[in-house]
């Protein structure tokens, strides 16, 4: 996402509290005046900058209507009429406050932006951020005087972090608009209000998600269902996910017989794959594509859970990133278990 080009236009800010623990809600009268162009740099710089991974989501409301989502319904409202931007912003304040029935969930402050000229996969359009900071922190300022310096404490909002925050790009409407999400969780996992109570996003079933899918298909196969079929060792597993990244990167278009022949090179094998989809697909509730345009960024991030590493009780880890054939797995003849490593040249 290219943020060089946003222009961030209207601005509404409101305190939430915690219903559970009677900390109030704290609607605004008026919005924000932002018409000094170095806090409007900064600021969109903070709510922007953040959002670094093209993962989109779409609202959902379940089988009903999405005219029912509160949040779907402001913002919808919104880019059809800018300037109702702060009205909405109260309605999204009070349904985020009716989430925050957890003693977990930290009071902080709602801050809704209408943005202008946000380029997303090269399309330029409007947007509106939705963003809530969760307590304040200690900042220590440095001020010169005629004989030295003097410091003083303030709190203030971090920017160079951001908790909880959405940006909903104004395309895909019928579908419940393309969501960007961040989401920092309590490591307890217990406060997941934001993304499954307040915004309600499911990931948008684009061609990231199911090239995510197939990557995860295939590495679950690999490691799990494999050797059930065959008798394929670890070096034998690395090799084969060696392979199945080498063509996630190097062809734009995936099929499923194309990709196992590929890879597998073995008709019993491939068919195994096949029937392994079948069983994935029933066993996670979702549906796999067999022929797609792979997404590059998915490929990227997600060829980083095809491990290539043996790990060998505590004592060695071996990392292989080639030929197979160059290494010999056996047992000496005090039982002991060894790999044997060939090389022609030590770095």
């Amino acid at each position: 996402m290219l943020i060089d080009s946003a222009q961030l236009s209207a601005l509404s800010i409101h305190g939430i509290g915690n219903r559970t623990l009677e900390k109030p809600l704290v609607i605004s009268q008026d919005p924000v005046d932002i018409h000094d162009s170095d806090m409007k740099n900064t600021l969109t710089e903070w709510m922007l900058s953040h959002f670094k991974l093209q993962i989109f989501h779409n609202f959902t409301y379940g089988s009903d209507d999405l005219e029912k989502h509160p949040v779907y319904s402001a913002v919808a409202t919104i880019f059809n009429n800018p300037t109702v931007l702060h009205h909405f912003s109260a309605e999204i304040a009070r349904h985020l406050f009716d989430k925050t029935g957890h003693p977990n969930i930290k009071d902080g402050y709602l801050y809704v932006a209408y943005f202008q000229d946000v380029v997303v996969e090269d399309e330029m359009m409007d947007a509106i951020g939705i963003f809530k900071t969760e307590g304040d922190d200690e900042f220590i300022s440095t001020n010169k005087t005629e004989t030295g310096y003097v410091l003083s404490s303030d709190q203030g909002t971090y920017t160079g972090r951001l908790d909880k925050g959405c940006l909903v790009l104004n395309t895909d409407k019928e579908n419940g608009y393309r969501v960007l999400v961040i989401d920092k969780v309590l490591p307890n996992g217990e406060a997941k209000f934001w993304k499954e109570k307040f915004l309600r996003v499911t990931e948008a079933q684009d061609d990231y998600y199911h090239t995510r899918q197939v990557m995860d298909m295939t590495k679950s196969f690999v490691e799990s269902q494999l050797p059930l079929e065959l008798t394929v060792d670890r070096p034998d597993q690395i090799d084969l996910m060696n392979k199945s990244i080498e063509y996630f990167k190097s062809v734009p278009h995936y099929s499923e017989r194309e990709f196992a022949d590929e890879v597998f090179g073995d008709m019993d094998v491939t068919d195994a794959f096949s029937s392994f989809r079948s069983e994935y697909e029933r066993a996670n509730e979702t549906e796999i594509s067999t022929d797609l345009e792979l997404n590059s960024n998915a490929v990227k991030k997600n060829a980083r859970i095809f491990k290539s590493v043996i790990k060998l009780d505590r004592n060695f880890h071996i990392y292989i990133h080639g030929d197979r054939s160059q290494v010999e797995k056996g047992v000496d003849e005090h039982g002991r278990k060894y790999y044997c490593l060939y090389y022609d040249e030590e770095h």
